[in-house]
């Protein structure tokens, strides 16, 4: 499990750096492997929802950020690339990015926490 927890982890940390590097993948693929990690996250939910719902309120709160951030980071995406969209747009994307990475190590050190990663 360890091994496998592992493997997961450097995987969402190469997509992640990947989807932080627009300026040098282009648009397109920033879009397509964004629309891709989101769909693998909304996976692992429904694949994990039994143990979320046995969780703590209080463990429950990180991922319901997560799901919120994840939410905002597609709406701000792509009302940013509208043209003649105010670029506070953007600094939104931006900043819900790295708020996401955030939430994502909590939601990990909560996988360690309550061993759901398997």
């Amino acid at each position: 499990m360890k091994n496998k927890r592992s493997r997961m982890l450097v995987t969402v940390t190469a997509v992640l750096l990947f989807l932080f590097c627009e300026r040098l993948t282009g648009m397109s693929v920033h879009m397509i492997v964004g629309l891709l990690f989101v769909i693998g996250l909304v996976v692992h939910t429904v694949i994990k929802r039994k143990a979320i719902k046995n969780m703590p309120g209080k463990y429950k709160a990180v991922d319901y950020m997560l799901l919120f951030d994840c939410i905002l980071i597609l709406t701000s995406g792509v009302l940013a690339h509208i043209p003649d969209m105010p670029k506070a747009w953007l600094i939104l994307h931006s900043v819900s990015a790295c708020i996401f990475v955030i939430l994502l190590v909590a939601h990990m050190i909560q996988h360690r926490m309550f061993d759901t990663a398997s």
